[in-house]
């Protein structure tokens, strides 16, 4: 719900993220135990309205209407990410790009999002599955149009979604639980002479959360 709330607060100011992944979205846990989610890399964002045909992002999470019709993006091009990013983060499975598939594959994966969801204590997971699929639809008219709508069909399952027990948060960085163990293992290997480590890439991608994250680990591995 906190991902829909931003995505509504951009499109309230006229602006599309435009490369949603799980890559890009970060899970922390506050000192009151409060979950805390976070839409990170806004590089390739656009603006609301903008007729440009790009095709910028990565392959898998753009919507079929991008590229097979050539639309701009939108609001609903952004939900179609979002629920790919979804499925991917319950699953621990990689969805094929939206030319190559089609509603049956969606309709498969609403078996599987129900038993994992399950099996973490959810509630009424076939509420929350079709809601994750209603964001992904490949035909566009049959997809959730914007955040705010989401936000509110979100809304109406939540309170019956509440896990039986309680969940603890482990891999707080969805999508990049490798790349935190590696930087974890260089930070406290006493075996060896590594003590610097550089990590580079582009901005609003979420370097320094995520090297925070190792040197709290570190700190309590000692």
């Amino acid at each position: 719900n906190q991902i829909l709330k931003a995505l509504t607060y951009l499109n309230k100011n006229r602006i599309l993220h435009g490369d949603i992944k799980p890559e890009n979205i970060v899970i922390t846990e506050g000192e009151d135990r409060s979950i805390n989610t976070k839409l990170l890399d806004f590089g390739l964002t656009t603006s609301l309205g903008d007729e440009r045909k790009l095709t910028s992002g990565t392959l898998r999470y753009l919507a079929p209407e991008i590229l097979l019709q050539g639309s701009p993006k939108s609001p609903a091009t952004d939900l179609y990410a979002l629920g790919v990013s979804l499925i991917e983060s319950i699953l621990s499975m990689q969805v094929p790009g939206s030319s190559e598939i089609d509603e049956t594959f969606f309709e498969n994966t609403y078996v599987g999002l129900n038993s994992a969801l399950a099996s973490v204590g959810i509630r009424n997971q076939s509420a929350l599955s079709a809601f994750i699929l209603d964001l992904c639809r490949l035909d566009p008219s049959d997809r959730l149009q914007d955040a705010k709508n989401a936000a509110r069909s979100f809304e109406m399952i939540a309170d019956e979604l509440a896990p039986r027990r309680e969940i603890k948060v482990n891999d707080i960085f969805i999508g990049r639980t490798k790349e935190l163990r590696e930087i974890e293992r260089y930070v406290t290997d006493h075996s060896t002479a590594t003590r610097f480590v550089l990590l580079y890439g582009p901005l609003g991608i979420g370097k320094k959360s995520i090297m925070g994250k190792a040197a709290q680990s570190a700190q309590l591995k000692g």
